[in-house]
C-alpha cells in the first residue's frame, strides 16, 4: 500500500495494489476508487483531502490477528462472569 498526498492540488491516492484500473467509481463528489478487472480495489483518490479526508491528522496501525475461536475474546462490559469462588454462578 502506498499513500501520496499532493499539497499544490490538496488531492490524496492510496494505492492498494499496482493492478491496472479497469473502472473508476464515484462515491461522492470527492471521493473516487479504481476498480480492476475482478472487482477488487486497486486505489483511492481523494480531492479536497485536508477537509473532507482530514489527511493531516493520519496514523497507521498494524493489528495483530484476532483469537478464532470467540471464547479467547476478552470478555466486554455486558457479558457477565462468575464471580471468583462462586462455583460458576453469575452475579448480577
Amino acid at each position: 500500500m502506498k499513500i501520496n498526498y499532493f499539497e499544490d492540488t490538496d488531492t490524496a491516492l492510496i494505492e492498494f495494489t499496482a493492478q491496472p484500473i479497469a473502472e473508476t467509481r464515484e462515491l461522492c463528489e470527492n471521493i473516487h476508487i479504481g476498480i480492476d478487472a475482478h472487482g477488487n480495489l486497486v486505489s483511492m483518490k481523494i480531492e479536497h483531502a485536508k477537509t473532507s479526508a482530514n489527511i493531516l491528522d493520519f496514523t497507521f496501525e498494524r493489528q495483530e490477528k484476532q483469537p478464532s475461536d470467540s471464547s479467547q475474546w476478552p470478555v466486554t462490559s455486558d457479558q457477565s462472569q462468575p464471580a471468583p469462588g462462586s462455583g460458576g454462578e453469575t452475579k448480577h
